[in-house]
């Protein structure tokens, strides 16, 4: 189960990080509602069941904003308290240990960052978010996805100076 668990960890920052280097927000949302799947299977074989079913809140969020975004390029600030008062139902509803709070924290910064309107914003919330799933998934054992979230924030960088305003001097 272990190995399974390390493997759904792979796909899923693999997924995350081609996420943010789109310049679309509803590829990025597209693209990381598959990355939540491998996220919630991944912590789903480590047992980490609060974080298992905030990843099922995030897979959810996700369809709905990828929707939402799609369909009426707007996503409604009622959709966002939604997401937000679930996740923290979800937190109170499976807490297992102090550490339980990290997840949570992680779920609902990128409830944030994904309501946005722009892609930077997200990208610069992205670039706070691999700091508490790093040390959560230290605590847990997901050592795949701590080796991910390193490269998670640097994707981060390298898209927002990808798609900064500034004209590069090369060009």
């Amino acid at each position: 189960m272990y190995v399974v668990a390390q493997f759904f960890g792979l796909m899923a920052i693999t997924l995350w990080i081609l996420s943010v280097q789109n310049k679309k927000q509803v590829k990025i949302l597209e693209v990381q509602l598959l990355s939540n799947v491998f996220f919630c299977l991944q912590y789903l074989f480590l047992n980490a069941y609060t974080a298992a079913v905030l990843y099922v809140v995030a897979i959810f969020r996700s369809y709905i904003f990828y929707i939402n975004r799609k369909k009426y390029n707007h996503i409604s600030i009622w959709w966002l308290i939604f997401f937000l008062v679930l996740v923290v139902v979800s937190f109170l509803v499976t807490y297992e240990d102090w550490y339980s709070i990290l997840p949570t924290l992680v779920i609902g910064l990128c409830t944030v960052a994904t309501y946005l309107e722009n892609p930077k914003y997200i990208r610069g919330l992205f670039l706070i978010i691999p700091i508490f799933e790093t040390w959560y998934n230290l605590i847990i054992g997901a050592y795949i996805s701590i080796i991910g979230s390193v490269f998670e924030f640097f994707s981060g960088i390298v898209s927002m100076l990808r798609y900064s305003n500034k004209k590069s001097k090369l060009s």
